[in-house]
């Protein structure tokens, strides 16, 4: 298993589990992310998290989170709407 991680490209977002679908922009943050080559990747977690906020703003994102009233807000809420299963 661990030489499958170190040797074989990650499974694309869109492919890992059926039924979830994410907007191809996400699916390219999440894919750099998690390059094999260190210097694919972003060169700083701000950098990643950029990405990913602008991605998760995506109009096309299908799975748009839903309004909560929470305290909690930015990053860590769009992730909970986006990744939360149909």
């Amino acid at each position: 298993m661990f030489t499958q991680l170190l040797t074989l490209p990650p499974i694309p977002l869109n492919a890992a589990k059926e039924r979830l679908k994410f907007s191809p922009a996400l699916e390219k943050v999440v894919m750099k992310a998690l390059s094999k080559e260190p210097s694919s990747r972003y060169p700083d977690v701000m950098g990643f998290t950029k990405a990913f906020e602008d991605a998760a703003s995506n109009p096309d994102t299908p799975a748009k989170p839903e309004a909560q009233a929470t305290e909690e807000s930015g990053l860590f809420a769009k992730m909970r709407g986006i990744l939360r299963r149909p």
